[in-house]
C-alpha cells in the first residue's frame, strides 16, 4: 500500500469517526427530547390521570358512608320500637306463670 493507499484508508477512517459522532449527537438529541416529553407531558399526565382517580374513589366511598348514615337513621326508629316492645314483652312475664304452664306440660 503506497501513501495513497493510507490516506485513503485514514480518510475512510476518519469519515467513520465523523459518521459515529453526528449519529452520537442525533441518538443524544433524541434522547433529550424523549426525556423532556416523559417529564413535561407524559408524567404528569399520569399523576393527573391518578389523582382523578383517587377523587372518584374518595367521591364513592363518600357517598356510601353518607347512604349508610341515611339508612341507619331511617332503621333507628323501627328499632327503637321493636326494643320497646320486647322490653314490654320481658316485663310482662309472670315467673309463676311459666312455673305452672310448664308443670301442666310435664304433667299431661
Amino acid at each position: 500500500m503506497g501513501k495513497h493507499g493510507s490516506f485513503c484508508h485514514f480518510l475512510n477512517f476518519f469519515n467513520q469517526g465523523e459518521d459515529a459522532k453526528n449519529e452520537y449527537a442525533c441518538q443524544l438529541q433524541r434522547t433529550n427530547e424523549a426525556r423532556r416529553r416523559y417529564f413535561s407531558e407524559q408524567l404528569p399526565a399520569v399523576f393527573a390521570a391518578l389523582q382523578e382517580v383517587e377523587e372518584r374513589r374518595v367521591g364513592g366511598l363518600r357517598a356510601a358512608v353518607a347512604g349508610a348514615a341515611r339508612a341507619e337513621k331511617e332503621v333507628l326508629p323501627i328499632v327503637g320500637q321493636c326494643l320497646d316492645g320486647a322490653q314490654r314483652a320481658a316485663e310482662a312475664i309472670d315467673e309463676k306463670e311459666v312455673k305452672r304452664l310448664l308443670r301442666e306440660c310435664h304433667v299431661a
